[in-house]
């Protein structure tokens, strides 16, 4: 009878150990390494894009930009296909790391999306920006 509850307890154990494995691995599942991306944004507020990146969960992406010809950069999140994500333009400015919301994960599960960029004001030059971003972030 000892025997047969302790193996009943080691099998009970062992299954909840891999149950909660499982569980910790998908909630830790992200694409967080960062990725340069390199931008010439055309005159007059023209928009350049990364190449696109799997998108593993329901944290906003990252993005920094390292540098920039002139001004501030508008930067937000589309689906690999152009498709919306609801993610708002946001002011990017030089130096600067920022978090962009998007709902990509919510609407489409585990999908490519890509970083879009534009210059923030309208501009008589075509504009380089680089930095690097990631399409899931640790916040």
């Amino acid at each position: 009878m000892i025997k047969k509850t302790k193996a009943i307890l080691l099998s009970s154990f062992a299954t909840v150990i891999l149950i909660s494995g499982v569980a910790i691995t998908d909630a830790n599942a992200a694409n967080t390494k960062d990725t340069k991306f390199d931008f010439v944004l055309g005159k007059f507020g023209g928009n350049d894009y990364s190449s696109a990146r799997e998108k593993q969960n329901k944290t906003a992406t990252y993005v920094k930009l390292t540098s920039i010809g002139k001004g501030k950069m508008n930067a937000w999140i589309l689906k690999s296909n152009g498709a919306s994500v609801r993610s708002p333009k946001t002011i990017v400015k030089m130096g600067e790391e920022k978090f962009l919301t998007n709902y990509a994960y919510e609407d489409y599960g585990v999908c490519d999306v890509k970083l879009a960029g534009e210059t923030e004001s309208v501009e008589l030059v075509t504009v380089s920006a680089v930095g690097v971003w990631s399409p899931d972030s640790v916040r």
